[in-house]
């Protein structure tokens, strides 16, 4: 998961004779246009839009100035790095089009987290072993986690505890962390340490 940054930089002037500027408005929406034909990979290949700004409730103004913001999700560090190349590429040639100048940042970049083979069976055999009903994931979690930067140091496994089919998922309104889970979780680790 990386979070990219892309600000169009115009000119600004007078909402009566937007003409004499460059606003932005037009990239930027292409730019969000664009993000659903992006070329797609197999698996989770998502590019969310988080944010958008341009100008201000000043109706005498055409902005000169404006920002769009993305989370990057793959599979692959690979597909990532390809993802971002081509929101990058299409940027500048909408920032040529419209007469623009373009500048990109990029935020809390994680690698793919991939689970060792042998750590995660560990897992499997530390929940069975505590009694724990296990719940496979057909899809991998899609959420971000610096976990990723620690198994390419060493080999690892990162394991969720469930808080039930009822439960708000996190970033809801109703998400409270569930501290009912927090004895599951700690079990499993114990068992681990014991087992080796």
């Amino acid at each position: 998961m990386a979070a990219l940054l892309v600000k169009f930089h115009g000119e600004r002037a007078h909402a009566g004779t937007p003409e004499d500027g460059r606003n932005p408005a037009a990239a930027i929406a292409a730019l969000a246009l664009y993000t659903q034909q992006l070329p797609a990979a197999q698996g989770i290949h998502l590019c969310t839009i988080v944010h958008m700004h341009e100008g201000n409730l000043d109706f005498g103004i055409s902005p000169g100035d404006g920002e769009i913001a993305f989370t990057l999700r793959t599979e692959s560090d690979s597909e990532l790095d390809d993802m971002e190349k081509n929101l990058r590429r299409h940027a500048e040639q909408l920032a040529e089009q419209y007469g623009l100048h373009v500048d990109f940042s990029i935020y809390d970049p994680f690698p793919a987290t991939i689970n060792d083979p042998q750590c995660a069976e560990k897992v499997r055999h530390a929940a069975a072993k505590l009694g724990l009903t296990l719940a496979p994931m057909d899809q991998p979690w899609r959420p971000s986690e610096d976990f990723g930067w620690y198994t390419k140091v060493r080999p690892g496994a990162m394991f969720y505890v469930g808080n039930g089919v009822n439960w708000p998922m996190p970033h809801q309104p109703g998400y409270d962390f569930n501290d009912h889970i927090l004895q599951t979780a700690a079990s499993v680790f114990l068992k681990l340490a014991e087992t080796g």
